[in-house]
């Protein structure tokens, strides 16, 4: 149908099968269907009906409803209602199958018109319902065949999100916030991207470089003001408030951008389309936060231009659509393009399902809304896209299912999916799109942004969708990179360290991390902000300064400590490329000037419907109760405060509105006592504060007047309230008597009770059965200034209350140490992780009033929580505060036969375990060595005895990680006494594994051995298949080392049989590297190849870059000793290059020496030098003394083979030195046999005989095998010189004659 400007029309008709249209016919004179007056009732019912649908226009709403059949028959009569049109139309039906009419014109005014609302009088449905598709286009388009296939193997849509003009536009409804959480990132369907920062410029960049990269976005997603229109279509009042380009003297309609330094930037759409058209983008799809005036037209002659200029299809939103029903469109727009759907069918499934879908969220509940006839395609030729993946998608991570997609069923929640580190929502979250559009520019702008507001208005909601969003939106740099830290009560302090923590396990891994010293930390996690998009939320500001009580269990921070929070912040604004977002009640003025500070009211008119409709959705009952007009009024009241809107909209279901609203009207005058609480503070004299004080009142007026008093008892704890506590609360006997005779089950009750009515939240992520529940501080506040006006000596019952649950956390504690040692560690963690802050301030308490075993008992199950989140500030707080209380001025540690002792050995030992496995051993080091001269000869009790056990074989491992090992043997000597004493079986087992360890690391095989045989026995009786292969892979593995290679070939292959492929994959990959080793030694070169390439299978299967290094390793080694120098060189490199990829280097120090020795060997003196010496670097800077050693004798060696005698003998010397300094007698044994070697070369006979002695004489055994070799040079010097000068060398040596056994084997 072609619409032309002066009202002529004229029809063409292109029939299935089709090549060519037939001859256009003229059909009329258009007369507009609906007249201004109309359009306005139209515009009003479909944007502000469910705003106001009470009184008269309550009436209104429906009325227009009404009237939408006989609006659509005229546009219907107007377009098809006679002469060649209307024949046209009926044979077109008649012939059944899919219709298209194509309205094609150039006036914007008639383009806008609501041609989709037509209805066929002779039909029941709507046409545009009922597989008949409405599209626009130009007179001058494409041929109505025409189609553009848009490149590339996803969809990718673009999202250009601008609010430029702020408080001018004080509520946007936006789609990308809902439509980002449905279809953002990790979904496979649709690749959504938003554009940032939403410039004109940052577009054409953007579209660029996506085409340059061969991924094009096919889809450009404008969702903001609209399209502007020029003063033709506003007038004076609408140019006095709208941007506007002018071309000449003529306005031209606009699109608004915001320029890089905030504020709107107006950019014609003929500049914006041409931009468009250059990047080949087919579709674009307008979505404005508001309608124009008219509505439609604005956009009719907006897409007129982008069609003009090349794009092949504008979708355009002209009315503002429900953000639900806007995203459920959208959504399956996209879907349908995703699964091969051309445009104008994929437009047709969204508009069917915004029909089937009509119930819209209004004040007086879900009502039906005809908002299917807003979406408008405009198109010069169809769009479609081959190129995408089409399989099915499984409903996961808030993809919409299938059946969504198809217009039933509602999508899961995207925000209820697991990892979201803390950024879930607390209930509901709905609405804030005008705040979350401000922060995001805000963040951008600014770097760090301040929300401040009343208690519960939801700051730290806002905080956390915001979040959500930046993270859905890659505004950060991946999903690690949104890290929440609350400012809350119960942690050991508020200083910057817990923040850097908090940020620090986050961004790095816990190995990475974990060993660096505070300053260290602060530096790394300061040097990762300025170089990665992240953004910080710091929640609940107040408690650093302006908000701080002087009874909270973590004391304020001193200005030293706030000055360097303030100095971090202000090095994250300048330096940081993310940006920090704070929350908190004040504006927080001590945080200087650069934060911008937004205020966070009350939820909007709209946002307080859309809350309330989520509150009542689960309570059907409560439908004709939202109908009455006092549940608006009642609305009102509650002025869209979210915590109250909780906690008054609980009542709906047995109350009538009216009673509600009259009952909180006579209790907000009758509040005085609340006021008397917060007198103080300037937040108690805001009317919000007061209606939330009458709110909470309200709610517990509900319950029963001993469950009111009973609930008192929950503001004792910090954050989470639990029922088994209070459970054991109710039987100390300090408790009050307001909570004494309640069981789990009658508290569980009375928790569950509460949380109905909204004085309580389940913490996300519990299990249903839990019986922990959140508790907000306004709630807990109101609670305990009700409390304070019923019980005159409130002071001293609220002592013994806290006193009382003291002791019962005592006990729940005990049940959770119980838990972590033998139990379900799981169920222990989740506790401690809700109950942490209260246990902290219970401990602060403890310790303040010398309740040591009290605070023993607490502090015990924490580190284990400290210890799994990596809070290694926190531990480290509290460590420093309960030693600080324990501790004598001079740093004494208290007898530690006191109940203080104790709480210091614990508190100390669980410190230097944790500085163990932050790789910080000298500090730990120095913690165990307290701990050993504290208790000094004194037998420790009982319960310490396993700590000390503990802590000494601590002290062992740091001494092997050092090489010390006679030092390791003493600490593990002492271990296996007090094990011993404790009758350990485990234990004890594993002593004396780790001194059959210690023993062959000492050279002495036999000790070692029979330890070794100890702990397999042991470990045989126990069932410990693992540990017991393991023993058996020690026992192969001296046998190895003295030469007993068929011995440790049964070793190893019993101990791969015990060990299990499934069951221990590194130990087997270990074990075939062995007995491909041994089989070498007996000769078996095919079957050691057998076993290295079945270990290196085994590695590259499980994924093991460091196993499968290891295998090139081992096969380099063989193809060396079979002379295969190129082979031995490649794998050698293969193993090379993984370990530096890696960061191995202690690896990467082996390769290279191995390179060296194929070197030596194929005669490349230079080369080897160098790879030795390169491998000798890495060690020295690893601490690696044994390995150094060894590199230095290969210097020494290769030296040595090249005529450099001065040279050999320092590098032999140096190694000597550093074995000597080690004790490493395996090295000694080693460098003193090569020096004889050396000696005799030079032609010192009898000093080479002396070295050979000292190789000798290194262990008791004789013969041992590792000094085998010096047994062998010393009989052939024997020959030369005689029997006597080895009498005269090992008297010369050892000051003792010459055994019979040596005399023996040098005789013959």
């Amino acid at each position: 149908m072609d619409l032309h400007a002066d009202g002529r029309m004229s029809v063409t008709k292109w029939p299935p099968g089709a090549t060519v249209t037939a001859p256009a016919v003229d059909a009329g004179w258009l007369r507009r269907p609906l007249d201004d007056t109309a359009l306005e009732s139209l515009r009003w019912y479909l944007e502000d009906h469910l705003r106001t649908p009470f009184g008269a226009y309550g009436e209104r709403g429906p009325h227009i409803a009404r009237q939408l059949p006989g609006w659509g028959a005229r546009m219907f009569s107007a377009l098809l209602g006679d002469g060649p049109g209307r024949d046209a139309y009926l044979r077109s039906r008649a012939r059944g199958g899919a219709l298209e009419i194509v309205l094609r014109s150039d006036s914007a005014p008639l383009l806008a018109l609501p041609w989709e609302l037509m209805t066929d009088p002779g039909r029941p449905t709507a046409p545009a319902l009922d597989d008949v598709v409405v599209t626009r286009c130009p007179l001058a388009a494409d041929p109505l065949d025409a189609v553009t296939e848009a490149d590339g193997s996803r969809l990718r849509v673009l999202l250009v999100v601008t609010r430029p003009d702020g408080d001018a536009d004080a509520a946007p409804r936006t789609s990308a916030l809902p439509l980002v959480r449905r279809l953002g990132p990790g979904r496979d369907a649709v690749e959504l991207r938003v554009l940032r920062p939403p410039t004109l410029t940052g577009l054409g960049e953007t579209l660029r470089e996506a085409r340059e990269e061969g991924r094009p976005f096919q889809i450009v997603h404008f969702d903001g003001p609209g399209v502007l229109p020029g003063a033709r279509a506003g007038g004076a009042a609408g140019a006095a408030r709208r941007p506007q380009a002018s071309r000449g003297h003529e306005p031209e309609d606009v699109l608004v951008f915001e320029r890089p330094d905030g504020g709107a930037e107006p950019v014609p759409v003929r500049r914006v389309a041409r931009l468009l058209a250059a990047a080949e983008v087919p579709l674009v799809v307008l979505s404005p936060h508001r309608s124009g005036s008219p509505a439609g037209e604005a956009e009719a002659a907006a897409a007129l231009r982008l069609l003009q200029e090349g794009a092949a299809a504008v979708l355009a939103l002209p009315y503002r659509l429900d953000a639900t029903a806007a995203t459920a469109f959208l959504t399956t727009l996209y879907e349908r393009l995703r699964r091969g759907d051309r445009i104008a069918r994929a437009v047709a499934a969204g508009r069917r399902r915004l029909a089937d879908q009509d119930r819209r969220v209004s004040v007086k509940g879900p009502l039906p809304l005809a908002d299917w006839t807003v979406p408008v395609l405009y198109r010069r030729s169809e769009v479609t896209f081959p190129g995408l993946r089409a399989e099915p998608t499984a409903p996961e991570h808030g993809r919409l299912p299938d059946a969504v997609t198809a217009g039933s069923g509602a999508a899961p929640d995207p925000d209820a999916r697991d990892g979201l580190e803390g950024l879930a929502p607390v209930g509901a979250f709905v609405g804030r799109d005008g705040l979350l559009l401000d922060l995001d520019a805000g963040a951008r702008l600014h770097r760090a942004v301040i929300l401040h507001g009343p208690a519960g208005v939801g700051k730290t909601e806002l905080a956390k969708a915001f979040g959500r969003w930046c993270r859905d939106t890659e505004a950060v740099d991946g999903p690690d990179a949104v890290v929440l830290h609350s400012f809350e009560p119960g942690v050991a302090s508020f200083g910057l360290a817990g923040v850097v923590d908090r940020i620090g396990r986050r961004l790095f891994a816990p190995e990475d991390f974990d060993p660096l010293a505070p300053d260290e930390r602060l530096e790394a996690v300061e040097r990762e902000l300025a170089a990665r998009d992240v953004l910080l939320i710091w929640d609940g500001v107040e408690s650093l300064h302006t908000g701080h009580r002087p009874a909270a269990a973590t004391p304020a921070p001193a200005e030293e400590e706030r000055a360097g929070l303030r100095a971090f912040l202000e090095r994250v604004i300048r330096r940081g490329r993310g940006a920090v977002v704070l929350t908190s009640r004040t504006r927080e003025d001590w945080l200087g000037p650069e934060p911008l500070r937004i205020e966070v009211p009350g939820l909007d008119p709209d946002e307080a419907v859309a809350y309330a409709d989520r509150l009542l959705a689960p309570d059907p009952d409560t439908v004709r109760k939202r109908g009455l007009r006092v549940f608006g009024q009642l609305l009102e009241w509650l002025d869209g405060h979210p915590l109250g809107m909780r906690l008054v909209l609980s009542s709906l279901e047995a109350h009538e509105p009216w009673h509600t609203l009259d009952t909180l009207v006579r209790g907000e005058e009758a509040a005085a006592w609340a006021a008397e609480e917060t007198a103080e503070t300037a937040e108690a004299k805001e009317p919000r504060h007061a209606a939330l004080v009458v709110s909470v009142g309200y709610a517990l007026d509900r319950l029963t007047a001993a469950d009111r008093r009973a609930l008192a008892a929950v503001t004792l704890f910090h954050g989470t309230a639990d029922a088994t506590v209070l459970a054991l609360l109710s039987r100390q006997p300090l408790a009050p008597e307001r909570f004494r005779d309640r069981g789990t089950e009658e508290w569980q009750r009375l928790l569950e009770r509460a949380a109905g009515l909204g004085l309580l939240t389940a913490p996300h992520g519990t299990a249903p059965q839990s019986t922990a529940y959140r508790l907000h501080p306004a709630i807990a506040a109101v609670l305990t200034a009700r409390w304070r006006a019923e019980e005159p000596g409130f002071a001293e019952q609220h002592a013994a209350a806290l006193q009382a649950l003291l002791g019962a956390q005592v006990n729940f504690c005990l049940l959770l140490t119980r838990e972590l040692l033998g139990g379900s560690t799981e169920f222990a963690l989740t506790a401690l992780d809700l109950q942490r802050r209260t246990i902290g301030g219970l401990l602060v308490r403890a310790v303040e009033n010398g309740l040591w075993l009290q605070a023993l008992a607490l502090v015990r199950p924490l580190y284990a929580h400290w210890n799994a989140h990596g809070l290694d500030a926190e531990a480290r707080g509290w460590t420093d505060r309960v030693r600080t209380a324990l501790e004598a001025p001079d740093g004494g540690p208290p007898g530690a036969d006191t109940p203080a002792g104790a709480l210091w050995l614990s508190v100390v030992g669980a410190d230097a375990r944790r500085l163990v496995r932050a790789g910080r051993t000298e500090e730990a080091e120095r913690s165990f060595r307290e701990i050993h001269h504290a208790v000094g000869q004194r037998t420790p009790d009982t319960d310490q005895l396993d700590d000390l056990a503990d802590g000494y074989q601590q002290l062992g491992r740091i001494a092997v990680d050092r090489g010390e090992f006679a030092d390791a043997e003493q600490w593990y000597l002492r271990s296996l006494a007090l094990l011993e004493q404790l009758d350990d079986a485990d234990g004890i087992a594993l002593g004396h594994h780790q001194l059959g360890v210690i023993a062959h690391r000492l050279g002495r095989p036999e000790d070692a051995e029979r330890r070794t045989r100890e702990a397999l026995d042991a470990f045989e009786r126990l069932g410990e298949s693992g540990r017991a292969a393991a023993c058996r892979h020690q026992l192969g593995v001296l046998a190895q080392e003295q030469g007993r290679f068929e011995d440790a070939y049964l070793w190893y292959g019993r101990a791969l049989d015990g060990a299990g492929q499934p069951t221990d994959l590194p130990l087997a990959t270990d074990l075939h590297h062995r007995l491909a080793a041994v089989a070498a030694e007996l000769g078996r070169l095919a079957a050691a190849e057998k076993w290295c390439t079945e270990a290196l299978a085994l590695a590259e299967e499980s994924g093991s870059l460091p196993d499968s290094a290891r295998g090139y390793h081992r096969l380099g080694v063989l193809a060396s000793a079979q002379e295969r120098f190129a082979q031995a060189e490649s794998l050698h490199r293969k193993a090379l290059e993984i370990r530096q990829d890696l960061g191995d280097r202690h690896g990467t120090a082996a390769s290279q020496h191995q390179l060296g020795v194929v070197a030596a060997r194929r005669g490349d003196l230079a080369e080897a030098e160098t790879w030795y010496a390169r491998a000798l670097a890495v060690r020295e800077e690893l601490g690696d003394q044994a390995g150094v050693s060894v590199s230095y004798h290969q210097l020494g060696l290769a030296a040595q083979t090249g005529g450099r005698a001065a040279d050999a003998e320092a590098r032999y010397r140096k190694a000597l030195d550093v074995s000597h300094r080690i004790g490493d007698t395996p090295g000694l044994v080693r460098t003193f046999g090569q020096f004889g070697l050396f000696a005799a070369e030079q032609g010192r006979p009898r000093e080479a005989m002396e070295w050979l002695v000292r190789s000798i004489t290194c262990f008791e055994e004789f013969p041992h095998p590792l000094t085998w070799p010096s047994v062998v040079n010393l009989g052939l010097l024997a020959r030369d010189l005689g029997p006597r000068a080895v009498e005269r060398a090992w008297r010369s040596v050892t000051g003792r004659r010459l055994p019979e056994a040596v005399r023996d084997h040098v005789g013959g």
